[in-house]
């Protein structure tokens, strides 16, 4: 194999490993000459997958358009199931790339611009990969890269022992800008791979099976033969900040001390950055007690020296009153200075400041300016947010055109809430012609980056065959998938499902626990539910004063079907003491929604004195309100009302005409009435 070749070989499964977050990666020449590549594709718990592999056998790979190979599983898997922290879950991957079409692809990835995306049945080559993979807001946390595709080819084509300091500076030559830099105490490890500056994103070798992860690799470590130091191979893990505060794997359990101590060295040799990252450690206690105070003091050195990353930090620090007393002025002072010099968090949240008056006047003009100043550097949220208030006519006049306009910006760069409300542009007619299938593919691509809403809406869609074929089995999938998150609608369809059986076996015990999960969550429709079954013994014992307990959480909601049924606890003295005046007050609040029986209820408390003072008239008032409403025993009571005239003159033809409408309804006491009276 000549140099070339095995530079090629090298680089591209690096950058197949880089980019899709893979682990084993190797690339094989084929005696053909065309490259034989296996991977496997090891999925975090923190990308919030949820793929389906049914039946796929092959995935095709483009560069734009042109289809370069065909990637072939190895197994088949059904899905991914939710898995637990740190663990993964492993797709094997192989293929070929015909040997003219090879540079092409390994340009591609050299540029950053190779993307995975399976649950389209594809891999994509598409621009913003490694933002879109590795930035904060995606929630990676650890991104194993197995070294050994690369460092072993190195040292099995080499005569003499190959040290890790020889290994990591031919990965050096192989990017032509510095991966790993030697210093007089040993190696560190340099971010600077084609990822974006403000990332955060830090690498850290792990020995395999050495128990041992370091950011920055001593020098006597670094002088030995490859093989004794980890016989096993070498990881690479880019570790994001927010990898370091969860539990960490044993080997790995040292790093949020290693990162404190390696910001604190960088920050004492004037490292501006390094300053803002000290700070995050004493806000969030990583590596080091937390200390809001020592995060102030770092975030101020960094912002006076023009960190507008610091700046922005520093605002919501005297905004929140984080580590300083809360000074609202302050914080837009520093907020603004960011803002100004181009910082498009800062510019997004003086946007939300000035649309929610917080710290400052509300100035909803202002805000949309600040909105527009971040969209227009390509700002993804803030392009969201400005569509928002050109849909709801904040701060400008409404123009849904325009609203469809940046979300659609949003959307097509891979914004998952921006797809979400696209999708409700299309299903609402809002700015574009009405479209159920474009909206049912908007809210695919966002419920396959995890979003709830989107994910709950096409279960919705799949229950009650809304632009689909009706599918109750698959409309639990979805329900799954977004009660998993915590969305509490979807938690209260899954004890739906359950407890009718409906595209699942029937489980009255589960679905009583989905319903308590979304009335915990504050969901009414679940806590109205839940009431039910713990008032009738569904799938739990039954427990009276438990059910007015989610009663009252419901009602107090404004749901109108659990302020009845508090009314009737109340009245019927059902799990609290029976209280006239308290069932009044509840069936005013229910009756007063337009609830027919509690406007009939009400007129049965003002007709006998209960809990309110006896009142004819307006018992005849309520009496009216639900008799127009068709509720056939109020249609009776006023038919008394007028035979009797209570809270009326009494008027025969008037009373015969309501005992007509509920006996039409088949009332009987109605009918018997409208015998009496001579009627029809």
């Amino acid at each position: 194999v000549n140099r070339w070749d095995l530079n090629t070989r090298i680089a591209l499964a690096e950058m197949l490993s880089k980019q899709t977050g893979a682990t084993g990666t190797t690339l094989l020449p084929a005696p053909d000459d065309d490259w034989r590549f296996s991977f496997t594709l090891a999925l975090h718990n923190h990308t919030d997958l949820d793929l389906k592999f049914t039946s796929l056998a092959t995935v095709p790979v483009y560069a734009g358009d042109t289809r370069l190979f065909t990637a072939r599983m190895r197994d088949n898997w059904s899905r991914v199931k939710p898995l637990p922290a740190h663990s993964v879950q492993d797709f094997a991957f192989s293929g070929e790339v015909p040997a003219e079409q090879a540079r092409l692809l390994l340009e591609a990835l050299a540029q950053g611009t190779f993307r995975i995306d399976p649950l389209r049945g594809e891999f994509q080559i598409a621009n913003g990969a490694v933002r879109d993979a590795l930035l904060p807001r995606r929630r990676l946390g650890l991104i194993p890269i197995s070294f050994a595709g690369y460092c072993w080819p190195i040292a099995a084509h080499r005569q003499e022992p190959v040290t890790l300091v020889q290994a990591l500076e031919a990965i050096n030559r192989l990017y032509q800008k510095p991966v790993f830099r030697k210093t007089d105490s040993g190696i560190d490890l340099l971010v600077n791979i084609a990822l974006p500056a403000e990332a955060d994103v830090f690498p850290a070798v792990e020995a395999v099976g050495q128990n041992k992860a370091l950011f920055r690799i001593p020098a006597a470590l670094a002088k030995q033969p490859l093989t004794s130091v980890a016989p096993q191979g070498l990881r690479l893990h880019l570790v994001t900040p927010e990898a370091l505060l969860s539990p960490l794997p044993g080997n790995l359990s040292g790093l949020p001390r290693q990162y404190f101590a390696m910001q604190q060295e960088l920050a004492q040799q004037g490292d501006v950055n390094a300053l803002r990252r000290l700070a995050w450690c004493f806000l969030n206690g990583c590596g080091t007690a937390p200390d809001p105070a020592k995060a102030v003091q770092a975030l101020t050195q960094a912002a006076e020296k023009g960190c507008t990353a610091s700046q922005y930090a520093l605002g919501l620090c005297h905004l929140e009153g984080r580590g300083t007393p809360e000074a609202p002025a302050k914080g837009i002072a520093w907020l603004v200075r960011a803002a100004e010099k181009g910082n498009v968090r800062a510019q997004n949240r003086l946007a939300c400041c000035y649309e929610l008056g917080a710290g400052v006047a509300p100035d909803p003009a202002r805000a949309v300016d600040w909105f527009r100043k971040a969209a227009d550097q390509g700002d993804l949220r803030s392009m969201t947010d400005l569509a928002i208030c050109y849909e709801l006519g904040t701060g400008t006049a409404a123009d849904p055109a325009q609203a469809v306009h940046w979300y659609g910006k949003a959307a097509n760069q891979g914004y998952a809430q921006a797809q979400y409300l696209l999708g409700n542009c299309y299903r609402r007619g809002l700015g574009v012609a009405s479209d159920l299938q474009e909206a049912l593919q908007w809210y695919r691509r966002a419920a396959a980056q995890g979003h709830a809403k989107a994910q709950f809406l096409l279960g919705y869609a799949y229950a009650h065959g809304e632009g689909v074929h009706q599918d109750p089995a698959r409309a639990i999938q979805y329900y799954q998938q977004a009660g998993s998150r915590g969305y509490a609608r979807a938690l209260n369809s899954l004890g739906v499902s359950y407890c009718n059986g409906a595209g699942v076996r029937k489980n009255t015990e589960l679905g009583v626990r989905y319903y308590k999960a979304a009335a915990e969550r504050g969901h009414a429709g679940a806590q109205l539910n839940l009431a039910f079954c713990l008032r009738n013994g569904i799938g739990i014992g039954k427990n009276a004063t438990e059910a007015v307990h989610w009663f009252r959480r419901a009602a107090e909601q404004g749901n109108v079907t659990a302020q009845l049924n508090l009314g009737h606890c109340y009245r019927q003295g059902l799990g609290v003491e029976r209280d006239d005046k308290m069932a009044a007050e509840w069936y005013r609040k229910a009756a007063e929604q337009g609830n027919a029986v509690a406007q009939y209820t009400l007129g049965n408390l003002y007709l006998a004195g209960a809990g309110v003072e006896t009142d004819l008239s307006e018992a005849v008032t309520w009496y009216h309100r639900a008799a127009q409403q068709r509720y056939a025993p109020a249609q009776y009571a006023l038919g008394v009302c007028y035979a009797m005239g209570r809270g009326v003159k009494q008027d025969r033809k008037e009373a015969a005409r309501w005992f007509g409408k509920a006996a039409a309804q088949g009332d009987k006491a109605a009918y018997d009435a409208l015998r009496r009276l001579g009627g029809d």
